[in-house]
């Protein structure tokens, strides 16, 4: 595991910032249940079943906004799941995901998660090899994942607050 801190990734300002935002947002739930070890250990279980786990959205909190504001906006990551084991493992750190695995512009700290997705159908676009910079020529590929292996898996690393439908399973950190 990196010893990479997450307040060493951003400036001395903006960490003590973001870090004010985040306690007030998070004051404002009654259920915690997740801490930095359990989701560490989320994502690599995602990461090393790739087979099975094909999508994972990752919801954050949107800290730009005004904590007390009623309407929250998330931001949604997908988890890059080409990413070998090995280099997934080093994107992980102690209290963070890099921007390389969480598939967004920053870091991510884990305490900014408030749930996790997974959908039973999703699509995503890809380009042709041979058209790869021609963005006209892109597809929407359809996949399908079971939820139900998914649960099985990922129960067997720990308990869970879940939630679950025909068509998603949710994983809260905070409620």
């Amino acid at each position: 595991m990196k010893k990479t801190k997450f307040k060493d990734c951003l400036n001395e300002t903006w960490y003590i910032k973001k870090m004010k935002l985040l306690d007030k947002k998070i004051e404002t739930y009654d259920g915690r249940f997740m801490s930095n070890a359990k989701w560490r250990k989320l994502f690599l279980t995602i990461m090393k079943n790739t087979d099975t786990i094909k999508q994972c959205e990752i919801f954050e909190f949107d800290l730009r906004k005004d904590p007390q504001d009623a309407r929250d906006i998330l931001w949604a990551n997908d988890m890059n799941p080409e990413m070998p084991v090995s280099e997934a493992e080093e994107c992980l750190c102690e209290d963070f995901i890099s921007a390389r695995l969480a598939g967004g512009h920053d870091p991510l700290c884990y305490r900014e998660i408030e749930y996790i997705v997974f959908r039973k159908y999703f699509s995503g676009e890809f380009a042709h090899p041979i058209h790869w910079m021609n963005y006209d020529k892109r597809e929407t590929v359809k996949y399908e994942q079971n939820l139900c292996a998914i649960k099985e898996i990922i129960s067997k690393i720990g308990q869970f607050y879940w939630e679950e439908t025909e068509n998603h399973l949710v994983i809260w950190g905070y409620k």
